[in-house]
């Protein structure tokens, strides 16, 4: 009796710690947080697709994707495609405005307007290192596209560290703006697709759900989308100066999904 009661004394201080021991466990588990889910729509590779930047938006049969500027559409436009089955990106310009006729132009601060576009009568690059004074501006064109009913948005002309403008930007000063409407875009549950900007690929196959290329062969540039491509993320790409067999060889060769189009972007596409 003595010898037992006098290992269960020492066994106390052992008991009690494994109780400490065990406790904590618990309370590290208990405080995990649940990952987060995606709740916007990520699409899948091997849609068929249309982007249009001009004319009249019409259901083209088998059509899974359609990449339309927002000036083309309307919210019942966008409930008829998706009636269909389809899914809508919404694009629009986002690394510049036009005073006169770009959308939510009076949130942009007039210190955040800097030269003009070359070739585009009256646009102006915007200073994209300015995101807290463009947030409402963004923030308001995000907006647009939700209320538009879209389920993502692929922004252009948001490659302005490669143009001449007002200012000296540089490449890490894109990628701040380009996450900072993605997560705009991701926190409406929508997908965010980078437009163009595909030398920055491989830094951005994580943060978006898609690439949408205005032409990557004639610049030799469709490898830089390959890091993308092995996470699965898709490419799409449309040609303008490509034949049909040269781009649909690529296609079947990369896995990026190519259309050609006449150069007004209209509503003609030729498909593999």
């Amino acid at each position: 009796m003595v010898a037992a009661v006098n290992w269960s004394w020492r066994a106390l201080p052992v008991c009690i710690f494994l109780a400490f021991v065990g406790w904590g466990a618990w309370s590290v588990l208990d405080s995990v947080e649940e990952p987060v889910v995606e709740d916007w729509w990520h699409p899948a590779s091997g849609l068929a697709w249309q982007y249009q930047q001009a004319g009249v938006v019409d259901p083209v049969p088998g059509v899974g994707l359609y990449v339309l500027d927002t000036g083309l559409l309307s919210a019942p436009d966008v409930a008829a495609l998706q009636a269909d089955g389809a899914h809508v990106v919404c694009s629009f310009e986002a690394g510049f405005v036009t005073p006169e006729v770009s959308p939510q132009v009076e949130l942009v601060p007039e210190e955040a307007i800097g030269d003009e576009v070359e070739g585009i009568g009256g646009a102006r690059w915007l200073d994209i290192r300015d995101t807290e004074g463009l947030g409402p501006y963004l923030t308001a064109l995000v907006d647009d596209a939700l209320a538009l009913g879209c389920d993502g948005i692929a922004p252009r002309s948001v490659d302005a560290w490669q143009h001449a403008t007002a200012y000296e930007f540089r490449g890490n000063e894109q990628l701040r703006y380009i996450r900072f409407i993605a997560d705009l875009t991701h926190e409406r549950e929508m997908a965010y697709g980078l437009h163009n900007d595909s030398e920055q690929a491989d830094r951005l196959a994580g943060d978006v759900d898609l690439f949408v290329s205005t032409g990557c062969l004639a610049g030799g540039g469709c490898d830089l989308y390959q890091p993308a491509l092995e996470l699965d993320v898709p490419v799409y790409v449309v040609e303008t100066r490509a034949n049909a067999d040269r781009f649909c060889a690529a296609a079947a060769e990369t896995g990026i999904e190519f259309i050609g189009k006449e150069p007004d972007l209209g509503h003609e596409r030729i498909a593999c």
